[in-house]
């Protein structure tokens, strides 16, 4: 049973978390996807990029599956998202479009997953090789596919070719 204090408290400590729920909800729902998009991307690109300078060096494993970590969890919340170019979509192409979208974040996740098994195993040479090959190479096609033609990419995408 518990006493009147640890009750008070255990109902106080139940109320900040609900509220902190809350706050965190709405604040995510106010802001756009593009821009919810673009911060989870500036996220990856520096996550990339803290991985490029750990993932040659094994003694530095323990930074780098952080990194990867991070970086999934990124991959994942991007995935569930709309692509920034959704708005020069026509409507009738939107589903198909997203549709794209996911199965590129989808793959990146894959294969920033076979990094993550490579430098676990401490294959590091075949991890930098797969990040620097496979990894930028769907980076750059997904900003090639899925940025608006005036968009021009920091991660080595140039937005969509003219056609």
């Amino acid at each position: 049973m518990k006493t009147p204090a640890r009750f008070l408290l255990s109902s106080a400590l139940l109320a900040s978390a609900l509220a902190l729920a809350a706050h965190r909800s709405f604040a995510s729902s106010t802001a756009s996807d593009e821009t919810k998009l673009g911060e989870i991307m500036g996220g990856m690109r520096g996550k990339t990029k803290a991985l490029a300078g750990t993932i040659g060096d094994a003694a530095k494993n323990a930074d780098s599956l952080k990194s990867l970590d991070e970086l999934e969890r990124l991959i994942l919340d991007a995935k569930l998202l709309e692509p920034t170019d959704m708005p020069e979509i026509a409507a009738d192409k939107q589903p198909a479009h997203l549709a794209a979208f996911r199965h590129q974040m989808a793959l990146l996740l894959s294969e920033v997953a076979q990094v993550e098994a490579e430098v676990a195993a401490g294959k590091n040479a075949d991890a930098e090789k797969r990040l620097k090959n496979k990894v930028t190479a769907l980076r750059d096609e997904g900003h090639q596919e899925f940025q608006p033609e005036d968009e021009h990419g920091g991660g080595g995408g140039q937005g969509k070719k003219k056609k």
